[in-house]
């Protein structure tokens, strides 16, 4: 599918989206609930963090998959996922440059900056539309900067001999491989979400409340975020 054919897909299946949104915003009078974003570095716990909040406030839980999966069952023509290669789409921001975002001067490069641009467009579609009901907990994906004006913005920081061991047990890895890999996927984080919101991934000035769990521990990050976010309901 050319760039052009995949816009003017993409374009149609938002409009009638927005259509349907729109009939339903007029019968609902119910104000929406809190919405939570969590950014997190790898190896700091922060999926098993969001996925403990959402259960204890009994709020919907949206990573990655869940939100591709909630793409197509409302709508998204499938077709526009099929060409994507999410194995080079990943290794790709790794070619990119970390000052100037320079993509890599080849057709293959091109093509998979496409691909994450393409993914990039369907994700922040769903992510908006989702966080219209609110009572929702979002995992990375940039979505503390999609619902930068709606959200409770968390950021989940760890010591790196803490991520070490929790990537070591998770991974089955050396403790070498482990930091080497904590550095790859955090470098990865950082020039995605810099790439397509040109903000820092992990300044604190971007985000709510930021948690050291090697301080507050697994639990304590969790009851503390569920108090933040009931206390700024109240």
């Amino acid at each position: 599918m050319l760039w052009k054919d995949f816009l003017e897909v993409f374009k149609k299946e938002t409009l009638k989206k927005q259509e349907t949104q729109e009939v339903i915003s007029q019968e609902e009078s119910v104000e929406a609930g809190p919405i939570i974003t969590i950014a997190r570095e790898f190896g700091s716990g922060g999926r098993e963090i969001a996925m403990k909040v959402s259960q204890k406030l009994k709020f919907d839980f949206y990573d990655k998959e869940k939100i591709v999966e909630t793409a197509k069952k409302n709508g998204i023509d499938t077709s526009l996922f099929e060409q994507l290669d999410e194995s080079k789409m990943d290794s790709f921001w790794l070619k990119v440059s970390p000052k100037e975002y320079d993509i890599p001067e080849s057709s293959d490069s091109f093509a998979t900056k496409m691909d994450n641009d393409k993914m990039f467009m369907i994700q922040s579609d769903t992510i908006r539309n989702v966080a219209q009901k609110g009572n929702a907990v979002f995992v990375g994906r940039c979505a503390s900067y999609i619902l930068k004006n709606k959200a409770k913005k968390i950021f989940i920081t760890a010591g790196l001999e803490d991520k070490i061991q929790r990537v070591e047990k998770r991974y089955e890895l050396s403790r070498e491989k482990a930091k080497h890999l904590i550095q790859l996927a955090d470098e990865k984080r950082e020039k995605y979400y810099d790439y397509y919101t040109n903000t820092k991934w992990n300044a604190p000035e971007n985000y709510d409340l930021v948690i050291d769990v090697s301080k507050t521990g697994i639990d304590g990050a969790v009851n503390k975020i569920v108090k933040y976010v009931q206390g700024t309901q109240s």
